[in-house]
């Protein structure tokens, strides 16, 4: 009787840990990489990212110029918020955009400040990520300089 309750729970244990691996799977974080000027698919939007080259400030601020444009399903534009982009480098987390235009009709001119000014040999990428309505857990990373 008693191995009969141990195999009931051990089948248990054994099905809980398959179904959550299913859900795991399913909902796992698709990472799409692309270049500097190629399209790349975010959920339902597909962005075009452009680099701008380093701007530097008045005050010594060195900022990374990235220029996006944002398109929904039908090639309409997409909204977008400055939330959804950061920019890896030398220093983690992303840095977000500091200004920029975020205009309506998908197109924006983000500013990103880089920290210790600009490096020649590091590999500065930019992640997009879905927004809350978009309903996706897909990631974009986009090599920007020094790919």
């Amino acid at each position: 009787m008693a191995s009969l309750a141990v195999i009931a729970v051990a089948a248990a244990v054994v099905a809980s840990m398959s179904v959550a691996m299913v859900f795991f799977l399913d909902y796992k974080p698709e990472i799409v990489t692309a270049s500097a000027g190629e399209r790349v698919r975010v959920g339902p939007n597909t962005y075009a990212v452009t680099y701008g080259g380093i701007e530097d400030e008045d005050s010594g601020t060195v900022f990374a110029k990235v220029s996006i444009d944002a398109r929904g399903p039908g090639g309409d534009p997409a909204p977008v918020g400055r939330q959804q982009f950061g920019l890896v480098d030398k220093s983690p987390p992303p840095t977000q955009p500091s200004h920029g235009e975020f205009g309506e009709d998908g197109q924006i001119t983000a500013y990103f400040p880089l920290q210790g000014g600009f490096d020649e040999e590091f590999e500065y990428v930019l992640m997009i990520r879905p927004t809350k309505e978009q309903s996706s857990s897909d990631l974009a990373r986009v090599c920007l300089a020094n790919c």
